[in-house]
């Protein structure tokens, strides 16, 4: 799921890398602390601030300048809330724009 919008980064020809590919998994994985227990896990079996950081990888792994979020914190516990908004300041310090709309106040 992390690779699908980018797959075109890991095709030759008519083939996808599997290692090119793992590689990458591997790599959102660690950057993102996406909690699993196999990359190759299912993301409906996760939990939901795990899916968000796949849903946040996926972006990343198509190499944006300026990532676009609504609502990144919605539905998730505040522990996984603070893990996403962590992750957001970590990637706007390392030089990614961010622009997030969000209904909390706090936020």
């Amino acid at each position: 799921n992390l690779t699908l919008a980018s797959l075109s980064r890991f095709v030759r020809l008519f083939h996808i890398s599997g290692t090119k590919e793992n590689q990458a998994v591997t790599q959102m994985v660690r950057e993102l602390a996406i909690k699993v227990a196999d990359p190759a896990q299912e993301v409906s079996s996760l939990s939901g601030g795990n899916q968000q950081k796949v849903v946040i990888g996926k972006a990343l792994l198509t190499g944006p300048k300026v990532l676009l979020m609504d609502e990144p914190s919605r539905g998730i516990d505040v522990g996984a809330k603070a893990d996403v908004f962590r992750t957001m300041r970590k990637l706007s310090r390392d030089g990614l724009g961010i622009l997030f709309a969000t209904s909390d106040l706090d936020e």
